[in-house]
């Protein structure tokens, strides 16, 4: 199975990053992240006085662009995503070979992001072929597919956190590696912190006096995040590092769960129906080992924390699914789960009709000119306008949608009770075994 399948990844994943690095704009965050690396390459420094130039943003195939800054120590301007060692991370595959290059760089840590999510998924389940199966749809389908693509930091803190969690959650030991990434996630992005807070409070429950010396790395890498914060802006207060943050915390946290799931054009489900497996799977996970499922959902929980209440929850102007492209891969080992375990067709109907229509759902979005995937506040996905026009039906009218009207309607509760009972003929009579964990 990994002989036949593994290279099919991999030539899928390595063809559409060409493609799509080649023949599309950078577009959101993705040209900033860019510019930045720019200006450490060229300048040798993170500041952008000088680097938001005709001549640099049209290399990226603009004649003007927003500029993405904020003011720091000494008037220099910053990129105003707050502190973040990603470009520092693309800069010299940006050296190499330019936006290509750190595409290319990113499709290789999809890639490891692939594999560790299939050793984890073994961990729950020995059928080599439902695990193959169900991590390749998951990457092949919104949003790891489209964000394996993109110039983003998610996938890169996905491998980190689905590694972390690996050696630890299995292992049961702390390794000086693990400890360093552990500390190293707010450095990815501040909304990792809380990651990186839950792993600590993670292993110091585990055993206190084993845990102490290790733990010193990550507590000391996350001070020292917080320092470099004040020597760059100038102070201790984070809003500072980021644009427009003060208006950014006025959402509903109920809101924002649904439309995380339903949303006709963020939404997790509507953009990929497989995701409807995951629910059924944590039932089966928690049946079989209550301890790790409960830390499953509590690591959920932390990375939902920086943003679950805001009014961007949707991840701005992106693809689906943007702050949740790192915790994607430690909810497909449930998916695993459910396939593995439901004895109805059910199950197996929504994964080959799922990925069927996420795939091509992906395709649509990603082909569509000019934006290529990405999602403009306009509250319906490309591939939901693509098949209203070419069918003559209103095909959203049938999903619910969030925006423009931010409100959660009657159909929208009407999608979850479909979902919660979907799921649970899912599990109906399903028989678990002893061991969900070799």
């Amino acid at each position: 199975m990994k002989k036949i399948l593994l290279p099919i990844f991999v030539a899928i994943l390595l063809s559409s990053t060409v493609f799509y690095s080649k023949l599309t704009l950078p577009k959101g965050d993705e040209v900033h992240y860019l510019i930045s690396a720019e200006s450490i390459v060229n300048d040798g420094d993170l500041y952008l006085e000088n680097n938001y130039s005709i001549d640099t943003i049209r290399k990226f195939g603009y004649e003007a662009l927003d500029r993405h800054i904020v003011v720091g120590r000494g008037g220099h301007e910053v990129l105003g995503h707050g502190l973040t060692i990603f470009p520092i991370l693309i800069a010299p595959f940006y050296f190499v070979a330019g936006r290509l290059g750190v595409s290319l760089f990113l499709g290789i840590i999809a890639f490891f992001l692939f594999k560790e999510t299939v050793r984890f998924c073994q961990s729950v389940s020995t059928d080599t072929i439902v695990v193959w199966g169900v991590c390749l749809s998951f990457f092949l389908t919104l949003p790891l597919a489209q964000y394996s693509l993109l110039i983003f930091p998610e996938i890169m803190a996905g491998l980190l956190i689905i590694y972390i969690l690996r050696k630890t959650f299995l292992s049961n030991k702390l390794t000086l590696g693990s400890a360093l990434l552990i500390g190293l996630l707010p450095w990815i992005h501040l909304r990792f912190l809380t990651v990186s807070i839950f792993f600590i409070l993670f292993w110091l429950s585990k055993s206190l006096r084993k845990s102490a010396k290790t733990l010193v790395l990550p507590l000391i890498l996350v001070l020292l995040y917080f320092l470099t914060n004040f020597a760059v802006f100038g102070g201790f207060d984070i809003n500072k590092s980021f644009m427009n943050a003060a208006s950014v915390y006025s959402g509903d946290i109920i809101s924002n769960v649904i439309n995380l799931l339903v949303d006709r054009q963020y939404g997790l489900i509507s953009n990929n129906p497989m995701f409807i497996l995951v629910i059924p799977g944590m039932y089966f996970w928690f049946r079989r080992s209550r301890g790790k499922a409960i830390t499953i959902l509590l690591l959920i929980g932390s990375v939902l924390a920086p943003f679950i209440n805001s009014n961007d929850w949707h991840g701005g102007f992106a693809p689906p699914g943007r702050y949740l492209v790192a915790i994607i891969p430690v909810v497909i080992p449930a998916a695993v789960l459910t396939i593995a375990y439901a004895k109805s067709l059910l199950a197996k109907a929504i994964w080959l009709s799922g990925f069927i229509w996420g795939y091509l759902v992906y395709l649509i979005n990603l082909l569509n000119m000019p934006n290529n995937g990405f999602l403009y506040k306009d509250g319906i996905t490309p591939y939901l306008s693509e098949l209203s026009v070419r069918t003559g039906f209103y095909l959203y009218r049938l999903i619910p949608g969030y925006f423009p009207d931010e409100k959660i309607t009657t159909l929208h509760w009407l999608w979850i009770g479909l979902i919660l009972l979907v799921s649970y003929l899912i599990s109906r009579g399903a028989r678990v075994g002893k061991r969900v964990f070799r």
